[in-house]
């Protein structure tokens, strides 16, 4: 969410303006690389898991690795998808408020 209408933009000069958006495409892309390769190595190692981890019996350890897995997977796609949406669909008070309710939802477990 964005400062009240009445608050005073503070003075920059283009060169700032240019290098935080320089930044945050640099950010982008590193969110949007770290998810495709998160899914790619889904993609690759998903028939061991299922051999090796999802017919063997239920254990704490497995319970573990699966959330961990796949809680990952959730945030850091959600972060991507949040981005997405800002970028693309709506402004970035939705992908603020989106990113927010993520992260905190799953601070209690650890992630």
């Amino acid at each position: 969410m964005g400062p009240p209408p009445d608050t005073p933009i503070p003075a920059t000069t283009p060169e700032i303006l240019l290098h935080y958006t320089y930044v945050d495409k640099i950010v982008q892309g590193l969110l949007f690389s770290a998810f495709a390769l998160l899914v790619w190595d889904h993609a690759l190692t998903f028939h061991r898991e299922v051999e090796y981890v999802w017919k063997g019996r239920w254990t704490v350890i497995k319970v573990l690795f699966l959330f961990t897995r796949y809680a990952t997977l959730v945030v850091v796609g959600g972060n991507a998808w949040s981005q997405w949406q800002a970028l693309y669909i709506r402004g970035t008070e939705f992908a603020d408020l989106t990113f927010f309710a993520l992260q905190f939802s799953l601070a209690p477990f650890g992630v």
